[in-house]
């Protein structure tokens, strides 16, 4: 997971996404991969996410599900 990449891209995103940007990589630092799939599907589905926030969502949930840090 691109701790660094997700922060970047949610840098000056509204308060309700930064709290459910933190929520989920707090569940992801658990190690709870399937609960972490679930928080970053759960941002997902905000339509006012950017493009770029998307992506980077996106990627975070590809490496999760691979398996990959």
């Amino acid at each position: 997971m691109d701790e660094e990449n997700l922060r970047r891209a949610f840098a000056g995103a509204p308060a309700a996404f930064q709290v459910f940007l933190e929520e989920a990589l707090g569940v992801a630092r658990t190690g709870n991969r399937a609960e972490a799939v679930e928080q970053f599907q759960k941002l997902l589905r905000h339509p006012q996410l950017t493009p770029a926030q998307r992506a980077a969502v996106e990627e975070t949930l590809v490496r999760l599900q691979r398996g990959q840090p």
